[in-house]
């Protein structure tokens, strides 16, 4: 094309150097112009029909000249695109160098563009890694054990009583931390429920309120574990006021008959043990699962030498911190706190996932590859039935649907990845 210099660049991207000529600048400034006094009112002329030099005279030159750059720029890019055969990733990055009334518009483009590629043997890669990975699921008795202990636990009665509070037992206390006597930001609780040995608390404090009756106070000191959650603590000796408020026997269910019957419909605790290890088998063998696929499009992806341009990967970075802001905002917490508490920047949680942003790309380039050499297309009623499915579970969420179009769009890249790796999994199912 006249007037762009076109530079290939490592890792899937690519530069243009484009000059605009002053000719075609001005033709441009006379669109803009036009687009400027559709929705420009000035006195004494109806709304889009000031003449042109009225219309100049109000937005000045140098505004008539950025609109006119703004509409040429976007023209030419996709010429250029359409020129050079180039499907670009993600948005591209345009920089202007040199803009000047009576003088040529000179600018670059670069974009990073979709990878090209050979599939690695993904079928070979599929059944070495399952053999590897792909163990027999086998369910221990005390993770069985561990479940029961928790519908047990679900289902406690707690019996206010007139004792000193023993471990096991729910306590409600007011407590007051201080350090080299000053209190603590966020030391101070009133009537805070917890649970002796529960061990939520810094190590030790529990034990410190065994024996206290309703109505006692106690001062002691704890010396912070050099482990503990808020460095700022560890190895500094806390001192604390208690008063305990009330103490809770906890009552459990005994684990019979009566139990499993009162749980669901469960005929005896045979019946709910045998529910329980089938559940936790499923659990395991969907966990497995889906760790191997993991890894199965991860290992995929690198054999098939897919490189990423930087560009695209810093912008899918960026996606993914804004994901993992909706995630936490969704759980009731404030981002900026949050990453206050985890002690992470906004650069530091993008240098995590910029190497998980380009394994993620490229991921999507290598499954997408293989659904078009295996012609693996979802049908209407497929993508519709699983997108009713989002749609109703995001509901019970609270969750509306803002964009349905975009929503069927994942809806049917999951269900195509699905079906990717239940042919390149299964083979004999083809």
């Amino acid at each position: 094309m006249e007037g762009v210099v076109y530079k290939k660049l490592p890792k899937s991207q690519a530069s243009f150097a484009v000059t605009v000529s002053i000719e075609e600048l001005a033709q441009a400034e006379r669109g803009a112009l036009k687009r400027l006094a559709e929705n420009l009112a000035v006195k004494g002329f109806r709304k889009g029909k000031a003449p042109e030099d009225i219309v100049r005279q109000h937005v000045g030159d140098a505004g008539v000249l950025e609109e006119a750059s703004r509409g040429v720029i976007e023209k030419k890019y996709i010429e250029i695109l359409k020129a050079h055969e180039i499907k670009p990733l993600g948005h591209p990055n345009i920089e202007v160098k040199k803009i000047a009334p009576g003088n040529p518009l000179e600018f670059t483009i670069t974009t990073a563009t979709h990878p090209v590629f050979a599939l690695a043997d993904y079928t070979a890669i599929a059944q070495k890694l399952a053999k590897d990975l792909m163990k027999p699921v086998i369910v221990e008795e005390q993770e069985i054990q561990d479940a029961l202990e928790w519908l047990q636990r679900s289902r406690k009665k707690e019996v206010l009583v007139v004792r000193p509070a023993q471990k096991g037992d729910k306590v409600e206390v007011n407590f007051e931390t201080r350090q080299a006597g000053v209190k603590i930001e966020g030391g101070e609780s009133r009537n805070h429920p917890l649970t002796i040995g529960d061990n939520k608390f810094v190590s030790g404090f529990e034990e410190q309120l065994i024996g206290m009756q309703a109505g006692e106070e106690k001062k002691f000191s704890i010396t912070v574990p050099k482990d503990y959650a808020k460095e700022n603590l560890r190895g500094k000796v806390l001192d604390f006021t208690v008063t305990m408020n009330a103490v809770y026997a906890v009552e459990l269910p005994a684990l019979d008959d009566a139990f499993a019957q009162a749980v669901g419909k469960f005929e005896n605790m045979e019946a709910i043990t045998m529910n329980i290890k089938e559940g936790l088998q499923k659990e395991k063998t969907e966990t497995q699962k889906e760790e191997y696929h993991k890894k199965l499009a991860e290992e995929i992806a690198t054999r098939s030498g897919i490189e990423i341009g930087d560009l695209a990967v810093a912008q899918e970075a960026d996606n993914m911190i804004h994901e993992f802001k909706h995630n936490v905002e969704a759980h009731g917490f404030d981002f900026d706190t949050y990453c206050m508490n985890i002690k992470k920047t906004r650069d530091d949680l993008l240098k995590d996932f910029t190497k998980q942003a380009e394994m993620r790309l490229a991921v999507m380039f290598a499954l997408a590859a293989i659904a078009e050499k295996e012609s693996i297309v979802p049908s209407e009623e497929e993508v519709e039935e699983r997108f009713q499915q989002v749609a109703r579970q995001r509901a019970l969420e609270g969750r509306a649907v803002e964009n349905s179009e975009l929503l069927r769009r994942n809806v049917f890249g999951m269900l195509q990845n699905e079906k990717v790796f239940e042919r390149i999994t299964n083979p004999t199912t083809q």
